[in-house]
């Protein structure tokens, strides 16, 4: 019996954790939880939003949006942004391209306006036959004729030159 009394002292040490073995043991259920709350909430989170915020190209000219437009889409489709961030502008133009329903043409850029067709002075003379005081018939002649047929777009504006 003497033999069995010190194998046990010997067999409980053998038992008992070292605080170093208990801290693994904890850092290995705390890894384990971490990964099974993870996995939940990926499996509630609510699904990228798709559609009309994704990023559509214009044949042949590349990307629709810029760079930063395609970052703002990003973020509104994690979840970042608000999805009423896309309701102004460019985004709106942009969606009614990707629609269909008005032309890629405008997007283009702005162009300078031209200048007037009527000089300052042809402007007054036409506002004298509008009130009354000059006779129609001073329209009939040039430069108001080719003028009148350049707004008629049926000859080039460099005509009127």
């Amino acid at each position: 019996m003497a033999v069995i009394e010190q194998e046990a002292p010997a067999i409980r040490e053998e038992h008992r954790r070292s605080p170093m073995k208990w801290a693994l043991e904890a850092l290995g259920i705390l890894a384990l939880v971490a990964l099974v709350v993870s996995a939940v909430m990926l499996a509630r989170s609510p699904a990228p939003v798709v559609g009309p915020h994704e990023p559509a190209a214009v044949a042949g000219a590349g990307s629709l949006y810029t760079q930063e437009e395609q970052a703002i889409l990003r973020l509104v489709n994690k979840g970042y942004l608000p999805a009423e961030t896309l309701n102004g502008e460019p985004f709106r133009t942009k969606e009614l391209v990707n629609e269909g329903l008005i032309p890629p043409a405008a997007l283009a850029p702005w162009s300078p306006s031209v200048a007037p067709l009527y000089t300052a002075r042809e402007r007054a003379i036409m506002a004298a036959v509008a009130s009354g005081q000059i006779p129609p018939q001073v329209l009939d002649g040039e430069p108001f004729r080719t003028k009148r047929l350049i707004n008629q777009g049926l000859i080039p504006r460099g005509a009127g030159n």
